[in-house]
């Protein structure tokens, strides 16, 4: 099944962050696309699904909402196929990072966590707004509690995304993108 590559308006990037709860799911604000990050397809239905580790696939598969496309690395997709879980692989459309119409300069580095490659998969479809809700960037906890991934959300974890994610925010400046980063606790920011 091959998806709409058209431009649109405003692309949702969804994190499993605790304000996500709050933001989107409780506030239903309205999007032309959303781009679900790791786990979030388990709560919300998404068009797209942006993951890294294959492992991603297996564990949420059975409680995924929906069938959205997936955009994910070519050795992640090929060690998914390789485990036996080709066939439910085969009912979404799969888009390595290679095949992404966009250029990402290499010191972004966006391919080394999933909220990232979310953005870049978002930057695909609109050249106007993207709005990322629930990437808090610290903690252990997920919109719904303490996160399976907990014993490697260090600080040091966290502050390497943050430092790539600078990186990508100044790359979509260049492309004329807004971005909003909505986080409750403090004002949402608009770059």
């Amino acid at each position: 099944m091959e998806r709409d590559w058209t431009q649109r308006d405003s692309v949702a990037v969804l994190c499993s962050g605790p304000s996500l709860q709050r933001t989107y799911i409780d506030a239903r604000p309205q999007h032309d696309l959303v781009i679900g990050v790791n786990r979030v397809v388990e709560a919300v239905r998404c068009d797209w699904w942006a993951f890294n580790d294959w492992e991603t696939f297996k564990w949420r598969l059975p409680h995924l909402v929906g069938t959205p496309g997936i955009c994910t690395s070519g050795p992640a997709r090929k060690t998914i196929i390789k485990e036996g879980y080709g066939d439910a692989l085969a009912r979404h459309e799969v888009r390595t990072y290679d095949q992404l119409p966009v250029d990402v300069p290499e010191r972004c580095r966006w391919t080394n966590f999933s909220m990232l490659v979310g953005l870049v998969l978002a930057a695909c479809f609109t050249s106007k707004e993207i709005v990322l809700y629930g990437c808090d960037q610290q903690g252990v906890e997920d919109w719904d509690g303490p996160s399976p991934t907990r014993a490697i959300r260090t600080v040091h974890r966290w502050q390497n995304e943050i430092n790539k994610f600078s990186k990508l925010q100044e790359w979509m400046k260049t492309r004329g993108l807004r971005f909003v980063h909505v986080r409750p606790e403090a004002a949402s920011v608009a770059v």
